[in-house]
């Protein structure tokens, strides 16, 4: 998938999961600012383990004008932000696992269609065959 298509994605997640189909920078800012006549922020500690969905979680944030921030000593796969609790269970949080996982997945397939290239050989057969010889044995790794 080229990055044009999956830029489309991303628009598409975002208008499947916006409140009323409305998308882009204003628009997300002004719903932000519709939940917080109704709640006040609370700050949100997020674990966020990869990097992508981390990347993604900045993205939104600055894409609605919040700030993120860590504390000192925090982990760097933690990141805060205060927003209204509606607002991050029902909006943002979905919208940033969704993504998140579209890019992931765009990630691992073009990895392996360049690991393919490199070594002439189809990795779909091979990894089936990993997976169930892992299954069998319990581990996927022997340690010497």
């Amino acid at each position: 998938m080229d990055e044009a298509a999956l830029v489309e994605q991303l628009h598409h997640i975002e208008r499947e999961l916006a409140d009323g189909g409305a998308v882009g920078a204003e628009a997300c800012r002004a719903e932000l600012a519709a939940w917080r006549q109704r709640e006040p922020d609370q700050e949100f500690r997020l674990s966020v383990p990869t990097p992508t969905a981390q990347r993604v979680l900045l993205g939104w944030c600055h894409r609605y004008g919040l700030t993120p921030y860590r504390t000192p000593r925090q982990r760097n796969t933690t990141v805060c932000v205060r927003t209204p609790r509606g607002f991050m269970h029902e909006v943002m949080w979905p919208r940033v696992e969704a993504m998140a996982q579209l890019i992931d997945q765009a990630t691992a397939d073009a990895a392996r269609r360049i690991v393919e290239r490199w070594s002439g050989v189809s990795l779909a057969q091979h990894e089936t065959a990993a997976a169930a010889a892992a299954a069998a044995q319990g581990e996927l790794f022997d340690e010497a």
